[in-house]
């Protein structure tokens, strides 16, 4: 099996719940309707899913990760989970994370993540 089959989503959305509304649905439907395969846990969850196994299949088989860094998401433990394997999926100059800033700065970001604070990343206004 060739790396493209094991991917089955283009990008995995990461966010805290709060910004679920205003930023990661809005999003996400964005994508899609460019045909891009959009991993979000609201299309992909299903009642009765073992929530962290079907997330860690996402995380897996995504391309890229989208990471929407806000002042909850910097404050909750679950998304910084996803982050982390994100993360660990970057080796050998392979860069997976997308961040999307949200309410927050650079200095929010430094404080937060120096490693993170160095990417290039997208604001949502």
């Amino acid at each position: 099996m060739t790396r493209k089959e094991l991917q089955e989503w283009d990008v995995f959305v990461s966010y805290a719940s709060e910004d679920g509304e205003a930023v990661a649905h809005p999003l996400a439907q964005l994508l899609a309707e460019l045909d891009l395969r959009v991993w979000m846990d609201r299309t992909e969850l299903r009642i009765g899913d073992r929530i962290r196994r079907k997330i860690d299949e996402g995380l897996a088989k995504c391309r890229y990760g989208i990471v929407i860094l806000s002042p909850d998401f910097l404050a909750k433990e679950y998304p910084q989970r996803e982050l982390d394997g994100l993360a660990n999926r970057e080796h050998d100059g392979r860069k997976v994370i997308l961040p999307v800033w949200y309410g927050v700065d650079a200095d929010d970001i430094r404080r937060f993540s120096p490693t993170l604070a160095d990417r290039f990343a997208a604001q949502w206004d």
